[in-house]
């Protein structure tokens, strides 16, 4: 997939999840800032990155792990930390090679949440809502 599908891809599913949220019953929301957090902690079903992408990153992450990390910003950083993890774990557990491996965690494993910070997560919500009310 292209970067801007998944762009809108992570978008459309995070709106969802945020609806989800402010439906359910029991569950207090104090202010859009409360639901959008509760939101980016959810679980996510991809990590919205391109398998072509993510093995480039995955092999220059072999050669210097925690230089490629340092140059990271902190969402980005814990996101490739867990992508690199799981695909060495793919690797021990049904070997072949890490283009292989880095296709199984993108497109068959759930990320444990959204990479992106709260006011992003504001702003996808009020981007959502200008293009609802033309």
């Amino acid at each position: 997939m292209k970067n801007h599908t998944l762009k809108t891809l992570c978008r459309q599913h995070f709106l969802e999840t945020c609806t989800r949220l402010s439906n359910k019953p029991g569950l207090k929301i104090r202010d859009e800032m409360h639901l959008v957090k509760l939101a980016i902690h959810q679980p996510s079903p991809y990590f919205y990155v391109s398998p072509a992408y993510a093995t480039r990153r995955i092999y220059r992450m072999r050669l210097d792990y925690k230089g490629e990390l340092k140059r990271m910003r902190p969402n980005n950083r814990e996101m490739w930390a867990e992508i690199y993890r799981r695909v060495g774990k793919e690797l021990r557990r049904k070997g072949g090679s890490i283009n292989a491996a880095v296709e199984r965690v993108l497109c068959e494993q759930e990320a444990p949440r959204y990479y992106f910070n709260a006011p992003t997560g504001i702003l996808i919500r009020r981007m959502n809502r200008k293009r609802r009310t033309r």
